[in-house]
């Protein structure tokens, strides 16, 4: 069937990034390393999505809630009054009039996974999957004229948001002096932050204005916030997510997981107990204890190379 044109969803992340940015570029000097925005303003604006232009709106929404093709459950409702703390409606909406009464008075919603309504999105995420070698979540953002939904937090995966309709004004970070870590360990976090108050944050990286067509990739540990300053406008975004617990961390965790419970099963010095008082430097028993297990990760680490050379 040959590759897909590099103008449509299904070319994947070329599609994304546009002519401007190619992908082996975007790996060798963008992915983890810094945000980047990506303005079509000059290039068509919102027809570059035209092909997701059925999710552009709170109305289409609306519509699937009226068919019933969209449950209830599958939204969140959400709002940030004063810039930095989130707030929950106190009776989550049970009815499709529910979500419009609560949109209409400020709530932004939160549409988790909306590629099982749209064959064209669930393309695209299906062919990024395969690009990028793991799995890939979707939400829509919908945020009513003057309103901000979330407060500042950073997420624990790699984010591409793409701006359907409206407009809305990111404020990125890079640190909070709210974590306990200094800002230079904070990059590339392993969970998300939770919210953060405003005034923990570090000067802004960049104050990105996302018009419709615009893209905007956020590496994980990237604060970030997005009011939507229209008084007239809502806005619609979708979020891109990849790469959740895809480090070297994960693989030698699981790795370890896994191997360790093979080995539990057919050595019985490891189902054992440690000496008594072995974990006391002060006690004979101690090095022989750290020998052992000095042992057991090496063996792990030859069975790791001897994995690498068969593949």
């Amino acid at each position: 069937a040959g590759a897909p044109p590099p103008g449509s969803a299904a070319a994947g992340l070329q599609w994304l990034l546009g002519p401007a940015t190619s992908v082996a570029d975007f790996r060798a000097e963008v992915f983890e390393r810094r945000p980047l925005h990506v303005r079509r303003a000059a290039s068509g604006g919102a027809a570059h999505y035209a092909g997701l232009g059925d999710l552009a709106t709170p109305g289409a929404l609306f519509a699937l809630l009226d068919r019933g093709e969209v449950p209830v459950h599958r939204l969140n409702v959400f709002r940030c009054r004063d810039g930095a703390t989130k707030e929950t409606p106190r009776r989550p909406p049970a009815s499709a009039s529910d979500v419009r009464r609560l949109f209409k008075a400020g709530w932004s919603i939160q549409w988790l996974q909306p590629q099982q309504e749209h064959a064209g999105l669930a393309q695209l995420v299906s062919q990024l999957e395969s690009e990028f070698g793991c799995l890939v979540g979707v939400n829509a953002y919908l945020t009513p004229p003057g309103a901000q939904g979330l407060a500042p937090h950073w997420d624990d995966v790699e984010v591409f948001v793409l701006q359907l309709s409206g407009e809305k004004a990111w404020s990125l970070h890079a640190s909070t002096s709210a974590s306990a870590l200094p800002p230079e360990a904070q990059a590339l976090p392993r969970q998300t932050s939770g919210d953060l108050p405003l005034e923990s944050l570090s000067p802004p990286l960049l104050h990105p204005k996302l018009a419709p067509g615009d893209l905007l990739y956020l590496p994980r540990g990237v604060i970030h916030h997005a009011p939507n300053r229209s008084t007239e406008r809502p806005s619609v975004h979708l979020t891109i997510s990849a790469f959740q617990q895809q480090t070297l961390f994960d693989l030698a965790a699981k790795t370890f997981e896994e191997s360790m419970a093979q080995a539990w099963d057919r050595d019985i010095i490891l189902r054992k107990a440690l000496p008594w008082c072995a974990l006391s430097p002060m006690t004979s028993d101690y090095p022989r204890v750290c020998a052992a297990l000095a042992a057991q990760l090496q063996r792990l680490a030859d069975d790791a190379r001897a994995e690498a050379s068969a593949a």
